[in-house]
C-alpha cells in the first residue's frame, strides 16, 4: 500500500506533492516503527491491543539508536542472505528475530534505567 502511494506521488506537482510527500514520509516512518518493535512490545509486556501500539510507537521514538541500529543489522543481514542465499531457510527467521529483539531488549532496558533514575531523582527532590 505504501508502495501504490508513492507511485501516486510522482503523479501529483506543485504544493499538494510537497505536502503529500511529507505526509508520506512520516506514515512510512510510524509504520517502519511499529513494524520494528510492536512484536518485541507484545512479547516483553502485558498491555491490551492500542497500548502495544501506542507503546511499540513511543519506545521507537524514545530510542533512535536502537531503531536505527536494527535497521542496519537488518540491512546487513539482507546483503549476507543475498550473498549466500543458501541460510535463508536455515538461519533467516532466528537471525531476523535474534536481531529485532535483542536490539529491543537493549532498548526496553534502557527506558527502564531512566525509569529508575527519574523515579530517584523525584525521591529525592521530595525529601
Amino acid at each position: 500500500m505504501l508502495y501504490i502511494d508513492f507511485v501516486f506521488l510522482s503523479t501529483v506537482n506543485g504544493l499538494a506533492n510537497l505536502f503529500l510527500t511529507g505526509v508520506f514520509f512520516i506514515a512510512a516512518l510510524f509504520y517502519l516503527l511499529l513494524v520494528l518493535y510492536l512484536v518485541p512490545v507484545y512479547v516483553h509486556y502485558n498491555m491490551t491491543f492500542f497500548q502495544y501500539i501506542k507503546q511499540a510507537l513511543l519506545i521507537g521514538f524514545i530510542s533512535p539508536l536502537m531503531t536505527i541500529s536494527m535497521v542496519l543489522s537488518l540491512f546487513l543481514l539482507y546483503l549476507l542472505f543475498d550473498f549466500i542465499p543458501g541460510l535463508i531457510p536455515l538461519f533467516f527467521f532466528s537471525v531476523v528475530g535474534f536481531s529485532i529483539m535483542g536490539n529491543a531488549f537493549i532498548a526496553f532496558k534502557r527506558l527502564e534505567q531512566k525509569k529508575e533514575a527519574l523515579l530517584e531523582k523525584s525521591a529525592e527532590n521530595a525529601s
